[in-house]
């Protein structure tokens, strides 16, 4: 009998013991599983503890809610929600909204991961940082560019130190306000080579070459200190100090940098990806030059003519080269006043003057070499250059630059969608230049539409001569040169609809403020430039 009553004594308190002695295994496995996946980075060894861990004290819902975020680390999405929701059946706290949201970010789950990422609220500061950056992220790449840069402004608020939201916020900061995207990252408390590199790289698009170069050497000397996920941010600050270093005049240098790069020296290769639109038109151009050649019959008298004196399709082209040149000329000189930067037409920042002053050269000498080439000749420069448009061509030319305003934000959207943003200015800051553009640039119209058409239609007809005049358009705005040939094409028709210049030159303006208006009143339009 005392035997039973021992045994009835003893057999709780070894299972009281064995419980207790599960329940130190456990938190063991469980401080090992913190150690090795928040300390040490490693999802892979960390999973193996926590999974112990939640074997040995199932009814623990910290456990289960680190194992999810641990099977996240090694995308293991299923069961990483699995875990959530046991966690949550012991109940429920702000974290577990955060880790819904950041399974559904790693599963590609845009909406899903805005919604749970929107219900973190009253959490500690880390658990409201993480929600933070994966409703950052999302917001980012469903081009909720806005609310993205309001949810990065809110993470570094809170955490000043976090040097992912500062580069995120930065980067959202940079192609508007490079200057704030400047300060965001000169403010940081820590200062890592990733983050150096950007800072870098900032510097040398908002102009500061002196200061860009001595950050990105140091950057460029620890490539070591980049992992595969930031080597694009490695090759980026190498690209930029490439250009700082040519913008400086020191070319032995940049050439060693661009040497470093992951390119392999095939620079060549490189261009051709880069410029292949362009590279198109070009082959382009000579195809239709070689098919008006090929139509034209032998001539087997010599034609006399009085009057005013014809000029050739050669005389159209040292000309359009020699306006190129000029203003090509013009952006170095303006560049080396300005910014002490001979690649300023180069540099994200200071591009938009070097392009609006080479653009408005370029224009500015067509126009007066094709007058003065027009009067040499003996043509009266009214009649041959401008026409005689009626107040119904004046009205088509409105209407072609509205329809080439919207077809413009139409190619601008779906270029964003691929990747491809591009256009043949800086059209999202306001600056003297720009306005000069808006002004002088609708006049190479005169050029294109008038100088260089008419020797083109008179030895290969209509059809190739105006093919040839607006590829020759797009070539000269360079970019997005898909959508310059369908807007060249535009303004040939109101022109030779109108057998006159002024509508073209109408449309040219309407499209240029148009762009600008929209840009300025439709924030979402902006982000497409």
């Amino acid at each position: 009998m005392r035997f039973l009553v021992l045994l009835g004594f003893l057999l709780p308190m070894q299972a009281a013991a064995q419980l207790i002695n599960t329940q130190r295994v456990a938190a063991k496995n469980f401080a090992d599983c913190q150690k090795f996946f928040l300390r040490l980075n490693d999802p892979i060894t960390a999973e193996s503890q926590c999974r112990n861990a939640v074997q040995y004290a199932p009814e623990i819902a910290a456990y289960h809610r680190l194992f999810a975020r641990v099977l996240l680390g090694v995308n293991k999405y299923a069961e990483a929600s699995a875990s959530l929701g046991n966690a949550r059946t012991r109940g429920t706290i702000a974290e577990d909204d955060a880790i819904e949201a950041e399974i559904a970010y790693a599963q590609n789950n845009l909406d899903a991961t805005v919604n749970a990422a929107a219900r973190v609220t009253a959490a500690p500061a880390d658990v409201q940082l993480r929600a933070y950056k994966v409703l950052g992220l999302a917001q980012k790449r469903l081009s909720r560019f806005d609310e993205a840069l309001q949810t990065f402004k809110r993470a570094v608020q809170l955490v000043p130190s976090d040097v992912l939201v500062r580069r995120e916020l930065a980067d959202l900061y940079l192609k508007n306000e490079p200057r704030r995207a400047l300060a965001v990252l000169a403010e940081s408390p820590q200062k890592p080579l990733p983050l150096l590199a950007d800072l870098g790289r900032t510097q040398w698009i908002t102009g500061d070459l002196k200061n860009a170069i001595r950050t990105l050497e140091t950057v460029a000397a620890k490539p070591e200190a980049f992992n595969a996920q930031e080597r694009s941010t490695y090759q980026k600050a190498l690209g930029a100090l490439a250009y700082a270093y040519f913008g400086q005049g020191r070319f032995t240098d940049g050439q060693q940098v661009m040497n470093q790069m992951d390119t392999g020296g095939n620079w060549f290769g490189l261009f051709i990806s880069r410029t292949l639109p362009w590279l198109l038109c070009i082959v382009l151009l000579l195809v239709l030059h070689l098919i008006g050649e090929a139509r034209i019959e032998p001539l087997s008298t010599i034609e006399i003519q009085d009057g005013p004196r014809p000029w050739s399709v050669g005389t159209a082209y040292v000309w359009l080269l020699t306006s190129i040149f000029a203003g090509g000329v013009a952006a170095l000189f303006i560049g080396n006043v300005l910014f002490g930067n001979f690649f300023a037409i180069l540099t994200p920042s200071q591009s938009g003057v070097a392009i609006d002053t080479f653009l408005i050269v370029m224009s500015l000498t067509m126009l007066l070499l094709s007058f003065q080439t027009a009067k040499t000749n003996g043509w009266k420069i009214g009649q041959v250059l401008f026409g005689k448009p009626s107040q119904e061509s004046i009205a088509e030319g409105v209407a072609v630059g509205l329809i080439a305003v919207a077809l413009a934000i139409g190619y601008q959207f779906l270029s964003r969608q691929l990747g491809m943003v591009s256009f043949f200015t800086d059209v999202l800051n306001w600056r003297i230049s720009l306005v000069l553009l808006i002004v002088v640039l609708p006049f190479s119209e005169v050029f294109f539409r008038a100088f260089a058409f008419y020797p083109l239609e008179k030895r290969y007809g209509t059809l190739i001569g105006s093919s040839i005049a607006l590829t020759l358009f797009a070539l000269c705005l360079v970019a997005p040169a898909p959508y310059l040939l369908i807007h060249g094409a535009l303004l040939t028709f109101v022109a030779a609809r109108a057998k006159s210049t002024v509508p073209s030159i109408v449309a040219q303006a309407i499209f240029l403020v148009g762009i600008l208006a929209c840009i300025y009143f439709f924030p979402v339009i902006r982000n497409w430039f």
